[in-house]
């Protein structure tokens, strides 16, 4: 059970953390966004309401909102990106260099060129690869067909060659993805695993642009728009790098919920 290895994770390290089995909720300390789909979802997926309280609300574009399938994942409703779906965000959701983001989400894209997937993004072609996303992209692995993550550019994008980093091994499933940018370091998870660490912290991200849940940017018109295709379940941003025991506590509360 994935619960119980969090806990088993949290021992063999040392991290002193106190696994919340019944947890109901997130680590609302530097809580900036708060997107779920069992809460403040519009039933046409026109609209989806921050639960944070900072009002960082998703609207969709006009034609492009997407499906809401009730019960579609652990019997709680998601919001289905088919490839051509998008939300703008109201706000600037990460004020500073040092933030966590965190989604639940599941990746039906297929292997190919120009595969690149965002769930959230502020591209825009004025910044470019000093924006902030979190996204995948298929990659090789061992001369398999691997589909890998994207934190930034500086994690698996144009400053590593755009291949990824990581593997997501079964992506039609739901998955936690976090990247978490700290003082001095930088690294992505997926469920309990530490997939990748950067040496040193991200490079200066551009924090005023507009944010999109879905695409790579309010502005992207390459590489077909980088539109997402999977559910997207859960998405928390934090105005803080999440220290190892509220990061075990959002992931326990996350999988217990959906997975």
């Amino acid at each position: 059970m994935l619960l119980n290895r969090i806990a088993l994770l949290c021992a063999s390290l040392s991290l002193g953390c106190h696994v919340a089995y019944a947890q109901t909720g997130p680590v609302t300390t530097g809580l900036q966004m708060w997107l779920k789909a069992d809460s403040g979802l519009a039933p046409d997926g026109s609209s989806w309401a921050d639960q944070s309280g900072h009002h960082h609300d998703a609207t969709a574009l006009t034609g492009q909102a997407p499906a809401v399938q009730a019960g579609g994942l652990n019997g709680l409703p998601v919001a289905v990106f088919s490839g051509n779906q998008v939300m703008s965000i109201a706000g600037e959701i990460v004020p500073k260099q040092i933030f966590t983001i965190i989604a639940v989400v599941s990746d039906t894209s297929t292997p190919g060129a120009g595969s690149y997937r965002e769930i959230l993004s502020n591209w825009d072609p004025s910044t470019e690869t000093s924006s902030i996303f979190l996204g995948t992209v298929w990659g090789t692995v061992n001369g398999k067909p691997t589909d890998r993550f994207r934190f930034t550019d500086a994690i698996g994008g144009a400053n590593q060659g755009q291949t990824g980093q990581g593997h997501i091994n079964t992506p039609t499933k739901a998955f936690i993805l976090t990247g978490v940018a700290a003082r001095g370091k930088a690294f992505v998870d997926v469920n309990t695993k530490r997939q990748y660490k950067l040496a040193g912290a991200l490079p200066p991200r551009a924090l005023t642009e507009p944010w999109v849940l879905g695409r790579q940017g309010l502005n992207e018109a390459g590489d077909g728009g980088e539109y997402w295709s999977g559910d997207i379940a859960e998405v928390l941003v934090y105005s803080r790098a999440l220290n190892p025991t509220d990061l075990a506590t959002d992931i326990a509360y996350l999988s217990a919920k959906w997975q």
